[in-house]
């Protein structure tokens, strides 16, 4: 199974929808975590990005988890899959004062036939007062209840910082234990490793591969798993 993992920065226009679209068919990923999108607000247009990303993209299923309401719209994370969702959920991190506004992570449940799959999909706070760290706790203690399960995201944490926090319950694939660590998102002269993905033990998987390229601020992440009983 392949996932992918990428901060669109709410697609900025209808074009860049439509490489992004692009590049999702070329990666071929069966399930795929976008944070930063919009759905009818002011700024895109009044278009509904994750129905026409999907269409775009060829997904068969979607699933939208609202962050905030956002001119006239909403603003979130989406999850598209090949695989049915059976449920979705959105669920609000306990908030740490001060926030910018509120964040949450997108819980999805995918009928992979024979098995369940929790995915999980979130994009962590830009605070810097132990908000983001308080999230990671948050989610991997729900994900203890999910066998298996799979998080990506915009993290806005340091890859070893992730580690740290997620290890040894959860493996880390961007620069975890036994992973190298590859960078997403640059900022000026440096680059740092703030998109990751975090996945249950019983999981094999992979480091995370990146796409460079020039759609949005972040790079997309991407990786190949293999779960108890696939061939």
């Amino acid at each position: 199974m392949k996932i992918l993992s990428f901060n669109v920065k709410n697609f900025m226009h209808s074009k860049q929808l439509e490489e992004v679209a692009d590049l999702l068919k070329q990666l071929d990923a069966d399930v795929v975590g976008l944070q930063e999108v919009d759905r009818n607000t002011a700024r895109s247009g009044k278009v509904d990005q994750p129905e026409e990303v999907a269409r775009l993209a060829g997904y068969s299923y979607y699933a939208f988890g609202k962050n905030i309401d956002f001119q006239g719209g909403e603003y979130g994370n989406l999850v598209l899959s090949k695989y049915p969702i059976l449920s979705a959920e959105t669920v609000f991190y306990q908030a740490v004062e001060p926030k910018d506004h509120n964040r949450s992570y997108l819980r999805c449940e995918l009928d992979l036939g024979d098995k369940i799959l929790y995915f999980y999909n979130t994009h962590l706070t830009l605070q810097k007062n132990g908000e983001a760290e308080q999230e990671v706790l948050e989610v991997t203690r729900r994900m203890c209840q999910d066998e298996p399960a799979v998080l990506v995201g915009d993290f806005n944490l340091a890859a070893e910082t992730v580690a740290v926090l997620a290890e040894p319950r959860f493996q880390v694939l961007n620069g975890g234990e036994g992973f190298d660590t590859q960078w997403t998102f640059p900022v000026g002269n440096a680059n740092v490793s703030i998109d990751n993905m975090v996945v249950s033990r019983t999981i094999k998987a992979e480091g995370v591969r990146v796409y460079r390229g020039t759609l949005s601020d972040h790079d997309p992440i991407y990786t190949h798993l293999e779960l108890q009983g696939e061939m």
